[in-house]
């Protein structure tokens, strides 16, 4: 676990002044660059840690009835993952590629994220962003988030295998959009 002394915050990463005026420019020409998002990452470095993309995608929905608008954010080789979650969403996510330095500026202004056990996910949460972490194969007593503003949630079926399948992992399946949402209420309560 991350000691006490150090709380999560925006300024613990690196600013990049090239990257944040990119993110800016995109976010303020689709309206969101004054609003709270939320950041859905639906890539992971293996198939066994993603959850669908219909359940991101149904998730947008279902954030945007709330009034919370999500991004996509994809990573080099997904963007395939990327449109299955926008066509999904019924068009109401925006999807957009990112950069490490790109997401951590994406991240500063993301007021929700939520995806697999990723680098995405960890940055996220270091950066304070609330955050639900799916996770299947993989622990997250041993992976971690730690900080008080995230959720980690794991379905009871799911084995810890570390296991770099290409098959979805059968209990990564059985976390609802329904699980996600409480979580994320949980985390706003």
């Amino acid at each position: 676990p991350v000691p006490a002394a150090v709380p999560p915050g925006a300024d613990l990463l690196p600013r990049h002044p090239d990257s944040e005026a990119r993110i800016g420019a995109i976010l303020d020409a689709r309206g969101l660059s004054r609003v709270p998002i939320a950041i859905l990452n639906p890539g992971a470095g293996w198939a066994a840690k993603q959850w669908a993309p219909a359940r991101y995608g149904e998730l947008a929905i279902r954030l945007s009835a709330r009034g919370l608008p999500s991004v996509i954010n994809y990573g080099p080789g997904e963007k395939d993952l990327a449109e299955e979650v926008i066509a999904a969403s019924n068009g109401r996510a925006l999807a957009l590629p990112t950069t490490l330095s790109e997401f951590i500026a994406l991240a500063r202004r993301g007021h929700l994220f939520v995806g697999g056990d990723t680098g995405p996910m960890h940055l996220a949460a270091l950066l304070g962003v609330k955050t639900v972490a799916l996770f299947g194969p993989t622990d997250p007593a041993r992976n971690g988030p730690y900080w008080a503003s995230t959720r980690a949630l794991r379905h009871p079926s799911s084995v810890t295998s570390y296991s770099h399948k290409r098959t979805v992992d059968p209990g990564l399946e059985q976390l609802t959009v329904e699980r996600v949402l409480a979580e994320i209420d949980a985390l706003s309560a």
